[in-house]
């Protein structure tokens, strides 16, 4: 298996993602835990559906 982080970090993908999840949580730090999640319950209509980050903060709470 190849790694291939150091590419990434070269063309500036992951500031691009921090920069990305900044504009919705403007307290993101890169060491904050976070992930994208379902905003809605997929199972429960045909809908589009849509994602949003939640985001760790300092203080314990969640951010989105």
């Amino acid at each position: 298996m190849k790694d291939v982080a150091p590419i990434l970090e070269a063309a500036g993908c992951y500031e691009a993602r921090n920069q990305a999840v900044r504009e919705v949580v403007p307290e993101f730090e890169p060491t904050m835990p976070w992930k994208i999640v379902l905003a809605s319950d997929r199972l429960s209509s045909e809908v589009l559906h849509f994602f949003k980050v939640v985001v760790r903060l300092a203080s314990g709470e969640e951010g989105q």
